[in-house]
């Protein structure tokens, strides 16, 4: 008989009848596909710093210094290339809550002593850097709960969370002097909704808010007034979830659905995993956490949410599945480690920080395990039936992978292993764990078969691997005889 593809190099996709499921995957922990469409291990952590004080809550690459800044336990220190960390000031931010940042140009011909500046925002006072101190914005009409704040053509522009006349508006500073607020302000009117959260792309500043999302320009002379026509009919109860990424907005909407934001137009991407995100309680939405990923040529958008991290893969516009941490002690997934994302080219580094711990890590490609612990790359078909339902026999499952990856350094080593099982009919019955050995280096072959396999009408295949080694499934084939 000729051999049939068995599709594990295919889009994840968990909200979908149990019957229906045969050309998608119905699990993808910790993978991603390459460039050539192959599934491989998605990049693993390894530690940068460990000392922070608590986990931390923001983390940003300021190219003017460059240094990288951390908040943790309310603290604000700077950290090197080489991971030497400086404490600039105390008990300047909330605890536990995101951080959000952006930096200033250098407006010291306009207003004296406006140079470039670091500003910072979580639930308080913004609090500005100038390179040599740290302090809170208290003058004037400053926001006292400011969650976001963002510059715009010179104007520091943020938002004051549960103030009775500012909820619904933005503030906004002097012209050229980002750190100074004089009670000036605009609202967002289109929806009597409050601004949660306060973005700048596109030439423009978009509020978010619960029910719309409405945008502004600098007109030269309002200055900053809104586009007509330019509202948006979606909002947002998950102020972190949004992320600017491959010239879009991505978040998590009002009705629990990610979107991603082009230009004007809201289009829900999250229906593969919709099911995922109908839950009951909305502080969980609420408290949902958007990262990106940039890490060679890949570009990922990761939604934590309920204990579990999404993975959405920009450039081939399709959910990766899942990034986790494996918890052998109970045999169960958590949420992926990483927060506070943050891609510095400079550095050639994407860093990251623990949601637990006061560490920091690096992702990296280089590496298949997170901090020396297992990280279990699975692969879980659909129902496969090979177009019927007729009972088939597998005769050969062939699959093409990497091997030879493992370094035998004494007589004693164990050759690494993929496990393979199946569970067929819908059963939820599966066969015991066969093994595909994945070789030490110089056992470069690249296609291994398993035999006598048994009978089935549809089959899910899991593919795993938990050993140092790389995971990589370039395709899998199976020669099946149909019985009857």
């Amino acid at each position: 008989m000729p051999f049939l593809k068995v599709p594990v190099n295919v889009a994840y996709w968990s909200n979908v009848e149990e019957e229906a499921r045969s050309i998608v995957a119905e699990e993808r922990y910790d993978v991603i596909k390459d460039t050539l469409g192959a599934t491989v291990r998605r990049p693993c952590l390894k530690e940068f710093y460990d000392g922070l004080p608590a986990a931390a809550d923001g983390l940003y690459y300021w190219d003017e210094t460059d240094l990288c800044y951390v908040v943790s336990n309310g603290n604000f220190y700077s950290i090197d290339i080489d991971a030497n960390l400086t404490l600039i000031g105390s008990d300047l931010f909330n605890l536990n809550t995101p951080v959000i940042w952006d930096k200033s140009g250098d407006f010291t011909l306009v207003v004296t002593g406006s140079t470039k500046k670091l500003f910072a925002a979580n639930g308080g006072r913004i609090v500005k850097y100038d390179k040599t101190t740290a302090s809170k914005i208290t003058e004037g009409a400053a926001p006292e709960l400011c969650t976001h704040v963002v510059i715009f053509d010179s104007y520091g522009i943020a938002n004051e969370r549960g103030h009775v006349q500012y909820e619904e508006s933005a503030l906004l500073s002097e012209v050229a002097d980002p750190d100074n607020y004089d009670g000036e302000f605009f609202s967002a009117e289109n929806k009597s909704d409050e601004v949660i959260a306060v973005h700048s792309e596109w030439d423009e500043v978009a509020l978010f808010g619960t029910e719309s999302i409405e945008p502004f320009y600098n007109d030269g002379s309002t200055p900053i007034t809104k586009i007509p026509g330019g509202n948006t009919p979606d909002g947002t109860r998950s102020p972190y979830s949004i992320k600017f990424a491959d010239n879009a907005y991505f978040y998590l909407n009002k009705d629990r659905q990610v979107v991603r934001l082009d230009g004007r137009q809201p289009l829900p991407i999250s229906q593969p995993v919709d099911d995922i995100l109908d839950i009951g309680n909305d502080a969980i939405a609420q408290a949902s956490r958007g990262e990106i990923v940039t890490l060679g040529k890949k570009q990922f958008y990761l939604l934590t949410i309920n204990g579990q991290t999404l993975v959405y893969d920009i450039q081939l516009r399709e959910w990766a599945g899942k990034w986790a941490t494996w918890d052998k002690t109970y045999a169960r997934y958590g949420a992926f480690k990483g927060r506070n994302i943050v891609n510095i080219k400079q550095w050639n580094k994407t860093l990251c920080t623990d949601p637990d711990t006061g560490k920091i890590y690096e992702l990296t490609y280089d590496l298949n395990q997170d901090v020396g612990e297992e990280v279990r790359s699975s692969v879980v078909t659909g129902n496969i039936d090979h177009g019927t339902g007729r009972e088939k026999r597998s005769n050969e499952l062939r699959l093409r992978l990497k091997r030879g990856q493992a370094a035998r350094l004494t007589i004693d080593d164990v050759e690494p292993v993929m496990l393979v099982r199946w569970n067929d009919n819908g059963s939820g019955i599966w066969s015991n764990y066969r093994e595909v050995p994945l070789g030490f280096t110089g056992d470069g072959e690249f296609y291994y078969s398993l035999f006598q396999l048994g009978s089935y009408r549809a089959r899910q295949y899991e593919f795993v691997v938990t050993d140092n080694v790389p995971f990589s499934i370039v395709e899998v084939e199976e020669d099946v005889e149909f019985q009857r």
